[in-house]
């Protein structure tokens, strides 16, 4: 009995562990660091999930991780000053800042469906990733997220494009 709890015991000292939490509080993710294996905070993408994996030595995660980079987009030059330029556009910078002031769901809806028709024509991939963060917390109504997420848009690599 004590040999195969020991075979168990031997078997699961391999185990990865990656902490999934809402926890956004540094000294939470330093413990939880230290714990664990991995950290992601929530809502989970799961292209950074598969970069985990990848990160962990998972190897059968290679593919996946394979099929999701394959999905994006590299954008040419011009394009992306296009894209720059459509992002930069006072129309759309006077929605993010409504949508930033209010978080009115209103507001934040008409910003997405504005950001859905440059997306169509310039799925350049952080933007992609970026207005995919912005629709997960307004579909799970997490405003802190939010304004998190739109605080962060001129931070998108596109706006250091010369």
């Amino acid at each position: 009995m004590a040999m195969s709890l020991q075979k168990k015991f031997v078997q699961t000292i391999n185990l990865k562990i990656i902490a999934i939490t809402a926890s956004a509080i540094k000294e939470d993710q330093e413990v939880i660091s230290e714990i664990c294996d991995y950290y992601l905070p929530k809502p989970v993408l799961s292209a950074h999930l598969f970069r985990a994996l990848i990160n962990l030595q998972l190897p059968h995660t290679v593919k996946k991780l394979a099929e999701l980079d394959s999905n994006e987009h590299d954008l040419s030059v011009n394009e992306i000053k296009l894209l720059k330029e459509e992002l930069s556009s006072l129309t759309l910078q006077a929605l993010i800042d409504e949508a930033l002031e209010s978080l009115s769901i209103n507001k934040l809806y008409k910003l997405q469906d504005e950001l859905r028709k440059i997306k169509e024509k310039y799925p350049e991939a952080e933007f992609l990733e970026w207005l995919k963060s912005l629709q997960e917390a307004v579909d799970t109504f997490n405003m802190a997220d939010v304004e998190k997420v739109l605080k962060a848009f001129k931070t998108l690599r596109v706006f250091s494009v010369e």
